[in-house]
C-alpha cells in the first residue's frame, strides 16, 4: 500500500480490503471494546480535520483512502495508545510531508506511510516495553 500510495498518489483497494479483512480478524479473534473506541476515535478526529481543512481551504486534505484506513489501524490498537499514535502517525507525517514538498516540489503527499508507520512504532513500544515490564 505504501508504494503505491507513494508512486500513484492513490490506495490500492486490495491492499485495503486486506488490511480491513486483517484488522476485523484480528477483532473477531481478540475481542475488545476499547478497539472499537480506538477505531471510532481515529474515525472522528480525521473526520473532524477534514471537515475543517474542507472549510476553510475548499479543497481535501485527506484522501477517501486515508479516511477508510486509519479506523482500521485503530482496530489494532488500546485506547491508552491512542497518543502515541497520534504523535508517531503526526511526525512521521511531518518528516515525510517536508520531505516531499522539497524533493519533489509537490503539495500532497502519502498519508499511508505516516499511519502505518505511526502503528508500527505503537506495535514496537507494546512488544519492547511490555515484554521488559516497563
Amino acid at each position: 500500500m505504501m508504494i503505491q500510495d507513494v508512486r500513484e498518489q492513490t490506495i490500492p483497494i486490495s491492499g485495503l480490503t486486506v488490511f480491513a479483512g486483517a484488522s476485523l480478524y484480528h477483532h473477531v479473534i481478540e475481542p475488545n471494546a476499547e478497539d472499537f473506541w480506538a477505531a471510532g476515535i481515529i474515525a472522528v478526529i480525521f473526520m473532524v480535520c477534514q471537515g475543517v481543512f474542507y472549510l476553510i481551504k475548499r479543497e481535501s486534505a485527506l484522501g477517501w483512502g486515508d479516511l477508510i484506513l486509519s479506523p482500521f489501524c485503530g482496530l489494532w490498537l488500546h485506547f491508552h495508545e491512542l497518543p502515541t499514535y497520534f504523535i508517531a502517525t503526526g511526525i512521521f507525517a511531518l518528516w515525510i510531508g517536508i520531505f516531499w514538498r522539497y524533493q519533489w516540489r509537490l503539495k500532497t503527499f502519502p498519508m499511508v506511510p505516516a499511519l502505518l508507520f505511526g502503528l508500527g512504532f505503537v506495535f514496537v513500544i507494546r512488544c519492547f516495553l511490555t515484554v521488559n515490564r516497563i
